[in-house]
């Protein structure tokens, strides 16, 4: 899992070709073992940035570093609950399947001329893309799988409980695929070596004036940032983040405390309004 409890920030200037005015460049370095070795990751990195501007190759590109995010808990090792970029709590699993699938798409023309054809109904987008999260779960290779069926706001949230799906593995990526999870959210899953799961409402779906959260906070910002997650919390208290829905391919009894957790923070069994 790509999350790390020490963040450090540090400037240097990089000398441009051809003589160039130099530019200030800010690295962040990163570790879960103590400040200063993230501090040698910081310094390493800025030399980096160096040797790519000089034409030089380096072992790490842009995109492939972890995010930055706060650490609000850890439930245990494999799953860390952040705060994101935007103030939502987000639950972090190497061990928890979460796939989340945004939007219905229309029945497509053919299967809706089919149904009507045998007399039967052409279904609702939502109900049909949830015949076909039934129609994944029952394939062989998930079977065994226990699934749990979430709704969302703007789509449907999976638990796949099964052994072998590992963060960025050929059956994970087969799965996603499979379910119709969102691709920018698959992406992620496997650049950040876990699977990711909102618990908190998104701030403009309570009425709540949004803001950019920076880890590490400057301390200038702590005051502010407690006023905006305190008003934050409170809005959010009449609404869900999901609802539960069933669960596929087995008992809908769960002892997962990790599970217990997400349906609580969720309130995917309180009826709020979705957000």
């Amino acid at each position: 899992m790509r999350i790390y409890r020490y963040w450090v920030e540090k400037y240097g200037e990089i000398r441009m070709p051809n003589g160039g005015v130099p530019q200030p460049t800010r690295v962040y370095g990163y570790s879960n073992e103590s400040p200063e070795e993230a501090g040698r990751l910081a310094d390493r990195l800025l030399a980096d940035v160096q040797k790519r501007i000089d034409g030089g190759r380096v072992d790490w590109e842009y995109d492939s570093k972890p995010i930055r995010e706060e650490i609000v808990r850890e439930l245990s090792p494999q799953n860390i609950v952040t705060r994101n970029r935007y103030g939502a709590e987000v639950l972090n699993s190497e061990n928890l399947v979460f796939v989340d699938i945004d939007g219905f798409r229309p029945v497509p023309l053919l299967a809706g001329l089919g149904l009507l054809l045998a007399g039967r109904r052409r279904p609702a987008p939502e109900e049909w893309a949830l015949g076909l999260i039934r129609k994944a779960a029952a394939r062989p290779e998930y079977a065994s799988c226990l699934i749990r069926v979430y709704r969302t706001c703007a789509g449907f949230r999976l638990i796949v409980q099964g052994k072998g799906f590992t963060p960025g593995s050929p059956e994970t990526r087969k799965l996603m695929r499979r379910f119709g999870a969102d691709y920018l959210y698959a992406t992620l899953c496997d650049a950040q070596k876990c699977f990711r799961a909102r618990l908190t409402p998104k701030p403009y779906r309570i009425r709540h004036h949004g803001r950019k959260f920076i880890w590490p906070r400057p301390p200038e910002h702590e005051e502010e940032t407690a006023e905006w997650l305190a008003a934050y919390r409170r809005k959010s208290e009449p609404y869900a983040v999901c609802r539960y829905i069933e669960t596929l391919n087995g008992n809908a009894n769960v002892s997962d405390p990790v599970i217990l957790f997400h349906d609580e923070a969720t309130r995917a069994h309180s009826g709020g309004k979705l957000a």
